[in-house]
């Protein structure tokens, strides 16, 4: 997508798929956190979702041009962007520590605060499919036989 310069594919995966998962974890985390630090987590959490909301008008107006080909785009995008965030949400590392973290995995380190990499994911993925509806994608494709 980055190579082909596509405006509309980079905001979609910065400012929706990225900003989802980044709002709702900081908002999960600075829930758990019920001191300063935590009511910092939130503060983030509520400036980045400001990103979101101005995406969803600019791709809203991209998605009236043409439903089908905006539609097809942000499949694509999903196939080959969600993937990666399901890998980097997922509860074992199958590639091995990915190095970002010093030592162990933050991951196991959540329990800690009372969260879960599962309950991150699943607030994370609710957030995505929320914004996906409020730019006015369809949810979920019928396929009909004959």
């Amino acid at each position: 997508m980055l190579k082909k310069k596509d405006f509309i594919a980079c905001l979609v995966i910065q400012e929706v798929m990225l900003e989802c998962f980044a709002v709702s974890m900081y908002h999960d985390v600075g829930t758990a956190l019920k001191n300063e630090i935590g009511e910092f987590f939130l503060t983030i959490s509520k400036e980045e979702e400001e990103h979101i909301e101005h995406s969803i008008d600019i791709l809203k107006e991209e998605m009236a041009k043409d439903p089908e080909a905006f539609t097809r785009k942000v499949e694509e995008i999903h196939k080959d962007c969600m993937f990666i965030l399901a890998e980097w949400t997922a509860s074992t590392d199958l590639k091995g520590h990915c190095g970002v973290c010093k030592g162990d995995c933050m991951k196991n380190s959540l329990p800690i605060i009372n969260l879960s990499i599962t309950s991150l994911r699943g607030n994370a993925m609710n957030l995505y499919m929320r914004t996906l509806n409020k730019i006015g994608l369809p949810g979920q494709k019928k396929h009909w036989n004959g």
